[in-house]
């Protein structure tokens, strides 16, 4: 029998199990329009996830390759269609 918490909703519903995959945020990166950048974070200590988010973006909008190796997550924007990019963030964690 596995150990761990389970929370149940008042219907009897688990909303909570401790033995499934919980989300840790470890952060966030600004973007700025058309910048590459990267950071390092502690990566290995987990399953890495990102989502890329935009801050008021209208119609067609260009996305920065987006990639995690290691304890590096970068991004690059290509060299077309860089007018179509818009400020925003990568909000990152572990499963």
């Amino acid at each position: 029998m596995p150990n761990g918490i389970q929370v149940f909703s008042a219907d009897g519903s688990i909303v909570l199990d401790t033995n499934d995959s919980i989300t840790r945020i470890l952060g966030t990166a600004q973007l700025t329009r058309n910048v590459n950048g990267s950071l390092t974070a502690d990566f290995d200590q987990g399953r890495p996830f990102f989502m890329y988010l935009s801050r008021g973006a209208s119609g067609y909008t260009v996305l920065p390759d987006i990639s995690i190796s290691g304890r590096t997550l970068s991004w690059t924007y290509s060299g077309k269609n860089q007018n179509n990019t818009t400020d925003a963030f990568i909000l990152y964690g572990l499963y």
